[in-house]
């Protein structure tokens, strides 16, 4: 599968119209699960996921973020062009700052393989920022695709 094809799958579901948090990572996840990126190897970090979270101030003011990227390196034998191959898949919600976020702090963490996801998931969900994020509603949802 395409990297591009889940990025559609995403943008047009209900979760994404609805900036329903909780149901779009479940819906990436459930992707990630599933689906294999092409010409990516999975035991040389090829396809992961990264949750994070924070207040950040991108020149734009501060803004308090919960995103979920998907990570891709393409299978290339020549390692200096491996880099340049990365791309990531960002669902991100961005909400107003306030004393609650600030207090949420800011943390990631890595799922290298789907055989490891059900820890994650467990963390993404239970993560003191994921729940606040469910019961608020974002000024903001993005799904980017791009080189990094």
């Amino acid at each position: 599968m395409k990297i591009e094809e889940i990025e559609q799958c995403l943008t047009q579901s209900d979760a994404f119209k609805n900036k329903d948090l909780k149901a779009l990572f479940a819906l990436a996840i459930e992707n990630y699960v599933a689906y294999r990126i092409d010409f990516t190897n999975e035991l040389s970090d090829g396809d992961r996921l990264l949750f994070q979270w924070g207040t950040y101030d991108w020149g734009k003011g501060k803004f308090f973020e919960i995103d979920l990227t998907r990570q891709v390196m393409f299978d290339i034998q020549e390692p200096d062009d491996q880099s340049d191959s990365m791309q990531q898949l960002r669902v991100t919600f961005t909400y107003s700052c306030n004393e609650e976020t600030e207090n949420l702090g800011e943390g990631n963490r890595w799922c290298a393989s789907p055989s490891t996801i059900g820890e994650f998931r467990d963390f993404l969900n239970a993560t003191g920022a994921t729940l606040w994020g469910n019961d608020h509603t974002p000024q903001d949802l993005e799904v980017n695709l791009g080189y990094i």
